[in-house]
């Protein structure tokens, strides 16, 4: 156990590491096929697209994290409306009827 433990917060370390070169301009950005930054890019595009789609206007910048906080609002409602409806009084009285 402890030498997984180790590894993975190594490898955390490293990864902020990299992330905070990478934020000051010490590394410069690499798109080459497959890295961080090439993924993160395609992530942009698809997300400018789809916003320029609906919206119809140009791109702007910070769709990523505008499409981001969409998707993370969307799960965090999906989540409440089924934990609502889980604990609502006419449906936990439905389901007493059924187990009977």
């Amino acid at each position: 156990m402890g030498d997984s433990h180790t590894h993975n917060i190594i490898y955390m370390f490293k990864s902020v590491i990299e992330r905070t070169k990478r934020a000051i301009g010490a590394r410069p950005k690499d798109f080459s096929i497959g890295s961080e930054d090439y993924k993160k890019m395609l992530e942009a595009n698809v997300a400018r697209t789809e916003e320029s789609g609906t919206v119809n206007t140009t791109w702007q910048p910070g769709s990523l994290n505008r499409l981001k906080k969409k998707e993370r609002l969307d799960r965090w409602r999906t989540k409440w409306n089924d934990w609502k409806h889980r604990n609502d009084m006419v449906y936990q009285s439905k389901r007493r009827v059924k187990e009977k």
